[in-house]
């Protein structure tokens, strides 16, 4: 058996993971062991910033008794049907805790520490919100808020997995979690304003100082904030004057990390991404992003 774990923390970046030992893969399925009965809740995601849980993967042999594809958050076992019972209820903390395979995933120890303050702290899962109330301003070339059509992973679709908040800010499919700068052979070089503001440039995506929002001739807003020398993260603004994003491969949502709505994502609850950019314009068939 093989298992693949992937720690979901991150927004722009790739997630970290690890291929499991044989061994470790055993243990691993012993100490998760379901409860037969089926599931005991809804399935949920956590569609927030920063830690979301450790996604696990069978990549080799199939155990009959886990799902192939299922997230441990929140010390519970979130199946493709719903929430599952396990043995050992403290397992998600015990893998948070194993620094070495962590290390081995490529995470550092202070990132690793990070995390296991989040897992700690994370609210449950809030979802998109269904809250009609518009903001401020009416931007008619700013996109639509259309959560559904990028959180299509219940439906068996990629649009969600495969693209990041990089390409829901741009409003660009690529099913390459696309990366500042890398279509333009210029992929930033560290997790900062800096770099990141160099990298979009080169994707001709257009800096723009602003105090009061408002809506641009042409184009969207979006904005860049950053987990210090981490990760990076986009919101955009939909056209009703409030803004929504995408963090990761998660679902789409237009609430923050305390399930607010965004009027102004200067002041959102941003979890660990402390540092607000810049505000920046995508001008409409000008962006490319890879």
């Amino acid at each position: 058996m093989t298992l693949k774990l992937t720690v979901d923390a991150f927004s722009g970046r790739p997630n970290p993971s690890v291929d499991l030992t044989p061994q470790e893969a055993t243990d691993l399925v012993a100490r998760l062991g379901t409860v037969p009965g089926g599931p005991v809740a809804a399935a949920s995601q956590p569609a927030r910033l920063g830690y979301r849980g450790i996604v696990v993967e069978q990549t080799g042999q199939v155990s009959a008794n886990l799902p192939q594809r299922f997230r441990l958050a929140g010390n519970q076992l979130i199946g493709p049907t719903g929430v599952l019972k396990i043995v050992d209820p403290a397992i998600e903390q015990s893998l948070l805790g194993n620094s070495a395979m962590l290390a081995r995933a490529g995470v550092p120890a202070a990132v690793a520490t990070a995390l296991v303050a989040q897992s700690t702290t994370h609210a449950p899962a809030a979802g998109p919100s269904t809250t009609t109330t518009p903001g401020s301003l009416n931007c008619a070339r700013a996109p639509l808020y259309e959560p559904a059509w990028w959180s299509d992973l219940a439906s068996g679709g990629s649009r969600q997995i495969n693209n990041n908040c990089y390409n829901y800010a741009c409003d660009i499919r690529t099913d390459t979690f696309a990366q500042p700068g890398h279509a333009a052979n210029a992929m930033y070089t560290a997790e900062t304003c800096l770099a990141l503001r160099a990298a979009t440039k080169a994707d001709m995506l257009t800096e723009i100082k602003l105090t009061n929002i408002t809506c641009p001739a042409e184009g969207h807003l979006i904005a860049l904030v950053i987990w210090p020398n981490v990760d990076f993260h986009f919101y955009r603004m939909n056209r009703d004057g409030l803004w929504s994003h995408k963090p990761g491969g998660m679902p789409v949502t237009n609430v923050d990390n305390s399930n607010k709505l965004i009027p102004d994502p200067r002041t959102a609850d941003r979890g660990p991404y402390v540092n607000f950019c810049e505000f920046m314009i995508v001008m409409h068939g000008h962006v490319k992003i890879k």
